[in-house]
């Protein structure tokens, strides 16, 4: 059984790794999370003590089970009621659910330090999405058509796998710690060098909330006021690092003159003026059915049309075919009322919380710094849809859903107490 725990281990952490770097570039990040939950599957039926291990491990699970469930079954249930089924919008969410709970009781049969290998993927990730950014806008340092995503998503994936990167510094992976914080370390600043290049400016508003998650990650090893005193200088110095880029500058204090000219018209074509419009058009959708949205799909476009009629949005904004607000929460407001946003916010809040209280538990690094790694992807994703729509396709629900599976069982402290192997065994 130990020589399959190492095998099963082994391929459970490539195939997580493998996914964020497919993400970025080559694509086919449906086949590696499709693949990795029936290995893992496999796993939760063959793992010692058989199927009925893995429920004892999944009870201790089953408020977050009701949580992260809950988005699949208020969907559907505005679905049937709007007697209109969408396959695309159940598979999303039962990605979160399913993919979350078949990888957390896999992993909790396997070696947390074969395991925490799986870092070196998102790593590679950082390295991957930045040098792509690097190949579009060099010499000119224009902004640039990013693959897969568009350059705001792009942007925020990139600082996201930075941040885990970083964060993972802590973790002792192999026996030459010196060269193994080096590479680390250039990953992160590559990788926020990449971020910086595509220009995105939202991205920012999540950085002083990472940094206070590294601040509350050391709050057991320094007093209150080195803490405070870190945390002023990490965003200082992240402030001094945005507004030394000339061209983010610009594009802030230009964002600011259009957010001035929507005042003065509100339907005007400037970017961050479409912006509101779509906004503001989602709202008026939910207002016509507060509790189950208009249906979702194809319906937010055609909703624009009748919208631009009453000057809600402008015509050409219509025309254009926004088929979502680049906002997830209105999106689901918009598209499945009230039901879907709770949905959507549990899938934030549930597993936040639980990394969250991790965090600032007494547990070891180890645990605590998965907690925190948990945690930059909740809030991360959680910030980062406000301004664009993050679960907009199946590839980042994958990752969001497999990351925090992975991360959840690496922060559980009773998990690592009885099966943390070192790397040598």
């Amino acid at each position: 059984m130990k020589y399959k725990q190492k095998i099963d281990s082994l391929i459970v952490s490539c195939l997580i790794g493998a996914l964020p770097v497919s993400m970025f570039s080559i694509g086919h990040t449906s086949a590696i999370f499709y693949t990795l939950l029936v290995i893992c599957l496999t796993i939760c039926f063959s793992r010692v003590g058989g199927f009925s291990a893995t429920k004892q491990d999944w009870f201790r699970y089953r408020w977050l089970a009701m949580g992260l469930f809950s988005m699949a079954f208020f969907v559907m249930i505005a679905m049937v009621l709007e007697q209109r089924f969408l396959g695309s919008a159940v598979e999303r969410a039962l990605r979160i659910g399913l993919g979350i709970f078949i990888v957390l009781g896999a992993c909790f049969s396997l070696r947390p330090q074969w395991l925490r290998q799986a870092i070196w993927g998102i790593g590679l990730a950082t390295i991957v999405s930045s040098a792509i950014v690097w190949w579009l806008v060099w010499p000119h340092l224009s902004r640039p058509q990013t693959p897969e995503f568009n350059a705001v998503s792009f942007g925020n994936l990139t600082l996201l796998v930075s941040i885990l990167t970083v964060f993972s510094l802590g973790w002792k992976l192999t026996r030459f710690k010196k060269t193994e914080t080096l590479i680390k370390i250039l990953m992160f600043v590559f990788g926020l060098s990449g971020f910086i290049l595509t220009q995105t400016r939202s991205g920012w508003l999540a950085v002083p909330l990472f940094i206070l998650i590294a601040v509350l990650l050391f709050k057991d090893k320094y007093k209150p006021v080195k803490l405070v005193s870190c945390f002023v200088l990490a965003t200082t110095f992240m402030a001094a690092a945005f507004f030394s880029h000339p061209i983010l500058v610009d594009r802030t204090k230009g964002g600011i003159d259009e957010f001035k000219e929507c005042i003065a018209n509100p339907i005007s074509d400037a970017n961050v003026c479409v912006r509101l419009q779509l906004w503001r058009a989602s709202w008026e959708m939910f207002k016509q059915d507060p509790w189950l949205g208009n249906g979702g799909g194809d319906r937010f476009e055609g909703e624009l049309i009748l919208l631009a009629d009453k000057k809600v949005v402008s015509k050409s904004v219509a025309e254009q075919g926004f088929g979502e607000p680049h906002n997830d929460m209105l999106y689901m407001m918009a598209s499945y009322g009230i039901l879907g946003l709770i949905g959507l916010v549990l899938i934030y809040l549930t597993p936040g919380y639980i990394f969250a209280r991790r965090l600032i538990g007494a547990y070891s690094l180890e645990v605590r710094i998965a907690a925190a790694m948990g945690l930059v992807v909740c809030i991360g994703f959680l910030v980062f849809g406000f301004t664009e729509l993050m679960f907009r396709g199946m590839r980042t629900m994958s990752f969001y859903a497999v990351t925090t599976a992975w991360l959840l069982a690496l922060s559980d402290q009773a998990f690592t107490a009885r099966n943390d192997i070192a790397l040598t065994s």
